[in-house]
């Protein structure tokens, strides 16, 4: 199979026909990073993730001595959900190159280092390791298992401390907040997370959990400078104030 053809065709239609706005695209090197591209204008070229996806798995037929390629392959299988299929043998002879490629370039590291500089770092590994040929207990598993259950990571605004707990002890404290507090993802971001939940089937448990939720949130009560409209909930935010009908 002529993979090369395969590539240029898919990049020349994605030149000539680009995917509309509304369609979730992503921009693609067409000569890698890894083979010496770079983040010009001409080098990129905006491809649906499909499209994405298929030029990486046809780059790592056209050159398969590059690790780099591997890589980046690897990484779109480790983003795939569930509910998407891939060929189970091409995904495995992959992750046997990358696990042995991260196996070369460790020992690189590791060769260039000193014991002492091992050691903070890493910590002490192989037999230098006291838990080195030991297993957990079936009890030991089954009290860590229950002991991180329902533990997430919170920030102390004061110190900047980071621990894991519970909702229920961080709520305790005011100064505790979740990590992702304040973060504002980007339309990339909002649309990527958009894109990987179409489609995904909601438990009857989650559902539940989503109604007593919705149930329990408690809204201001807010008027639309615009028209006037007083209201609760988020649609108050969708359909007034700045995107008040009056004002179009």
């Amino acid at each position: 199979m002529d993979y090369k053809r395969i590539y240029k065709n898919i990049i020349k239609n994605g030149m000539e026909n680009p995917p509309n706005e509304e369609e979730y695209c992503e921009n693609h090197h067409i000569l890698p990073k890894c083979l010496g591209g770079d983040n010009s204008k001409e080098n990129l070229v905006r491809l649906t993730g499909r499209q994405h996806f298929i030029c990486h798995r046809l780059l790592v037929k056209i050159y398969p001595e590059s690790d780099g390629l591997k890589f980046a392959l690897f990484c779109f299988y480790q983003g795939m959900n569930k509910f998407q299929r891939i060929n189970s043998r091409e995904f495995h002879k992959l992750k046997k190159e990358v696990s042995v490629i991260k196996s070369e370039l460790m020992n690189k590291k590791m060769k260039t280092m000193s014991d002492e500089e091992r050691k903070l770092k890493y910590g002490n590994f192989g037999s230098d390791n006291h838990f080195f040929g030991k297993t957990h207990s079936d009890e030991t598993k089954d009290f860590i298992s229950r002991h991180n259950s329902g533990m997430h990571p919170f920030k102390n605004e004061r110190t900047g401390e980071i621990r894991r707990m519970s909702s229920e002890e961080a709520n305790l404290s005011d100064e505790w907040v979740g990590i992702n507090k304040g973060m504002i993802q980007s339309e990339e971001a909002k649309k990527k997370v958009s894109q990987f939940q179409k489609g995904r089937p909601k438990s009857e448990e989650t559902r539940a959990r989503m109604k007593i939720s919705a149930q329990n949130r408690k809204y201001e009560s807010k008027i639309c400078p615009h028209c006037g409209k007083e209201g609760k909930g988020p649609n108050m935010s969708r359909y007034h104030f700045e995107k008040c009908r009056t004002l179009i």
